[in-house]
């Protein structure tokens, strides 16, 4: 347990450099570059979860239970 834990504070550490570091090439681009706040991430989900979301998971049994899996994250 204790890897799986290191393993997914590293991760997440490096997910965040890696936001940083695109945001800052789309951003010497001339791109917009926005943070998400809560509220439009939530409205973002419900929209996903009726739309693309479904689609997958009614494409069989396997992606049904991985974006069930993915969803309790």
């Amino acid at each position: 347990m204790k890897a799986g834990e290191e393993a997914e504070t590293f991760g997440q550490e490096q997910a965040k450099k890696d936001d940083a570091a695109v945001a800052e090439i789309f951003g010497k681009a001339g791109a917009g570059i926005h943070d998400i706040d809560s509220a439009a991430l939530e409205k973002w989900k419900a929209i996903a979860a009726a739309s693309a979301w479904k689609d997958y998971a009614d494409k069989g049994e396997s992606c049904a239970e991985l974006l069930k899996l993915a969803e309790a994250v």
